[in-house]
């Protein structure tokens, strides 16, 4: 395989233990090229620029501060985002915003296939289960979520009330709970609660 066949990454900074176990994974597939890992902060927006790498891995607090900013200076880049055991409705959200997301116990299969469909523009949510759900060619697939759902789930996340919602939104509360009701059947949520904290900043 040639160098230019290869797809590059970029790590993010992780836990010493999960970074040595993540950095070895990564090397030992040979179509992967891993240019930069256990980067952090402003530094991982540099190198995400200089390098432009198809795959960033990243963790949940890096996503949450970093996410759309990635995204906006190398648009086309996949992201992949690790975190310890992800909810339903919170890896349909990422799923939503295109984004790949693994619980931290995942395999070292899923987290090698993962990159791989990350990189051709799909991405998948494998929970701590193993369930998996997938979206290929995500930029031109139809949205998860509509316009409007996204707008109130972005306000529902930040725990606002129906009555706020419909405010600010300017729609009645009765609109408001019947997008709240598609949301909680689109994602997988049991309540409302499940819709609170999502990370929210990637939806369009």
């Amino acid at each position: 395989m040639s160098e230019e066949d290869r797809i590059t990454v970029v790590a993010a900074r992780f836990e010493p233990v999960v970074a040595r176990g993540l950095a070895g994974v990564l090397r030992d597939d040979r179509r992967l090229r891993v240019v930069a890992d256990g980067v952090d902060g402003n530094e991982l927006v540099r190198e995400v620029a200089r390098l432009a790498p198809r795959v960033v891995i990243l963790d949940e607090s890096y996503y949450r501060s970093l996410g759309v900013c990635l995204r906006s200076v190398q648009p086309p880049i996949g992201i992949v985002v690790l975190k310890r055991e992800p909810t339903l409705p919170y890896g349909m959200v990422l799923l939503a915003a295109g984004v790949t997301c693994l619980a931290w116990s995942a395999s070292a299969g899923d987290l090698l296939a993962a990159v791989h469909f990350t990189a051709k523009d799909g991405c998948v949510f494998v929970s701590e289960d193993h369930k998996r759900v997938e979206r290929s060619d995500w930029r031109n697939a139809p949205r998860l979520l509509t316009q409007r759902e996204s707008q109130v789930l972005k306000r529902i996340s930040a725990g606002e009330s129906a009555g706020k919602i419909a405010l600010h939104l300017s729609i009645s509360a009765a609109t408001v709970r019947k997008h709240t009701a598609s949301l909680l059947r689109k994602l997988g949520a049991l309540s409302k609660q499940d819709l609170i904290g999502l990370p929210v900043a990637g939806l369009q």
